[in-house]
């Protein structure tokens, strides 16, 4: 028993720090979206109508608000016509 509550705790804790901690270029890393890959108003039209951001990105349904939000302020920050795009590779 006390082996289980310990691996749940710490899975717990791990999660809750993976999220907290978690920034908008994370979480686009992890999701394989290049924020230079469309422009600003791409970006914002894709957020508008979630459907076609799922449907684009369809592991973006997962997400919270939160963290839909952080994901959109940096793709719009970093989109290909932005001051600050992101470079290749990124």
């Amino acid at each position: 028993m006390r082996r289980f509550l310990l691996f749940f705790f710490t899975t717990f804790l791990l999660q809750l720090s993976a999220t907290e901690g978690a920034s908008g270029k994370m979480i686009a890393k992890n999701l394989s979206i290049n924020p230079a890959s469309q422009a600003i108003r791409q970006w914002e039209r894709l957020f508008k109508k979630p459907k076609w951001l799922y449907k684009k990105f369809p592991e973006t349904e997962k997400l919270t608000d939160d963290e839909l939000l952080l994901l959109k302020e940096y793709l719009i920050k970093h989109a290909a016509d932005s001051d600050h795009p992101a470079a290749a590779g990124i």
